[in-house]
């Protein structure tokens, strides 16, 4: 099952924030880092980009 037949309650955090680490993971990981801090593409943990 991908996480796009994945069917979640908004107001469930812990499954919202489930899928959340899924997709990041499945999706940003090989041009972010596994902590979002750059590599291929672009920092997305600093400071600046948070704020």
């Amino acid at each position: 099952m991908t996480w796009l037949n994945t069917l979640i309650t908004l107001g469930d955090a812990q499954a919202v924030l489930n899928l959340g680490e899924r997709l990041f993971t499945s999706t940003c990981t090989t041009c972010h880092g596994a902590a979002g801090s750059g590599g291929i593409g672009p920092a997305i943990n600093s400071q600046q980009f948070l704020s």
